[in-house]
């Protein structure tokens, strides 16, 4: 555990970081828009291998590509895709292998348990590679988010409203990264979000980390959040430091609880893998 003297001045380099990079994301020119917003992320989750067969930690991620239309009247197109499940770390290699290098799982996470296989297959083997989006039941469009993104303070003011899985700075943290992440909002509004963050209790900055797409970032962390099953997590937002956008965030594990994941590990993330304006049309398989 930090210090109240380290806790202090990580809680003032982030302060610092997060003012400076208001300052600059005021200063910047909004987008110019096109036919659709796209976004391109990838969601990973850690489970554990139930202890009879390794007890080691796999992970599923999917990858999601959203074409969002400019007008109330287009259609939009969004397709997923399961990627590989298996182990990540040397740990996990070499439990994994010791096991036998099985392809299928018997997975334990958050009290739910699934059967895995490596090849993650979804239900519905067919399913074409981009479904067609009704923009009357997609809620929120681009529209509506240009709207709500253009005024600083009713920004600022949903972002303070929005409820999410548990109280406090953890809470406003995790949060206030979707509504900066959102660069379909101007960015003085963004900016207003991350003065927001800056004046956080507890919110601190642990300098230069990896995230799960191999990038470097700096990363904000939140203080500890207790869990149900006694584990304890902590939120990281990790954000680009020449850029200052959003590259992504994770959980990390920092007290196992009843999970039997060791303390440390990426118990869940998000990476944003490219987001902006396109005029192009995905192709349809």
């Amino acid at each position: 555990m930090l210090s109240k003297e380290q806790a202090a001045e990580q809680h003032l380099q982030a302060r610092t970081f997060l003012l400076a990079a208001a300052t600059k994301l005021e200063a910047e020119t909004p987008l110019k828009t096109g036919r659709y917003w796209r976004q391109h992320t990838l969601r990973g989750q850690a489970w554990r291998v139930v202890p009879k067969d390794g007890g080691y930690v796999i992970y599923t991620e999917v990858e999601s590509d959203a074409w969002q239309p400019r007008t109330a009247s287009g259609r939009g197109y969004f397709a997923e895709k399961a990627k590989p499940v298996g182990p990540r770390t040397p740990e996990d290699m070499a439990a994994w292998r010791k096991a036998g290098s099985p392809v299928r799982w018997l997975a334990e996470a958050d009290g739910h348990r699934l059967d895995l296989t490596s090849d993650n297959k979804p239900v519905a083997p067919h399913r074409p590679s981009y479904l067609t989006l009704n923009p009357n039941t997609e809620p929120p469009s681009v529209e509506s988010r240009l709207t709500t993104g253009a005024d600083p303070a009713a920004f600022v003011a949903m972002v303070r409203r929005e409820a999410g899985f548990a109280d406090g700075s953890a809470n406003e943290l995790m949060i206030g990264a979707r509504y900066i992440g959102d660069q379909l909002a101007a960015p003085k509004s963004r900016a207003a979000v991350l003065r927001m963050l800056a004046g956080l209790s507890g919110v601190r900055s642990i300098g230069t980390v990896q995230d799960a797409c191999d990038r470097k970032g700096v990363a904000l962390a939140a203080p500890w959040v207790d869990r149900a099953d006694g584990s304890a997590v902590e939120y990281q937002l990790i954000l680009d430091p020449n850029t200052n956008h959003v590259l992504g965030d994770q959980m990390i594990l920092k007290k196992a609880g009843k999970t039997g994941m060791r303390p440390g590990i990426r118990y869940d993330y998000t990476c944003t893998l490219s987001e902006g304006w396109t005029n192009e049309t995905p192709s349809r398989d």
